[in-house]
C-alpha cells in the first residue's frame, strides 16, 4: 500500500489519514492477520507502515493501536517474531503500548 500512496502523490498527512482509516476496519474485519500481513514485508518497510500507522491514529483510536500491538506481540511469541522484533527495536513507542 505505501508504495502505491507515494507513487499516487498524496502528502504525508492524507498517507496518515488514509492508513488510519484503512487500519481501523483492517481491525475490525480480519485485525487477527496484521502480523501475517506484516511478515510479507521486509524490516525497512514494517518499520515505515508502523510509523505511519502510529502518526496517523489519533489519541481516541490509540485503543485500536493497542489492541493490535497486544495481538502482535501475544503473536510474536510463536510463529511472528522477526515482525515483533523490528516493532521492538525499531518502533519502541508501539511496543510498549502492548504492555
Amino acid at each position: 500500500m505505501l508504495p502505491l500512496l507515494n507513487a499516487s502523490g498524496m502528502g504525508s498527512k492524507q498517507q496518515g489519514a488514509l492508513v488510519g482509516k484503512c487500519i481501523e476496519i483492517m481491525e475490525l474485519a480480519h485485525g487477527s492477520k496484521f502480523a501475517f500481513l506484516l511478515s510479507g514485508l521486509p524490516p525497512h518497510r514494517i518499520h515505515q507502515y508502523l510509523d505511519l500507522l502510529h502518526k496517523s491514529l489519533e489519541s481516541e483510536r490509540q485503543v485500536v493501536l493497542k489492541k493490535i500491538m497486544v495481538t502482535l506481540k501475544q503473536s510474536g511469541d510463536d510463529e511472528f517474531t522477526s515482525v515483533w522484533h523490528v516493532v521492538k527495536s525499531r518502533v519502541p513507542a508501539l511496543a510498549s503500548l502492548a504492555s
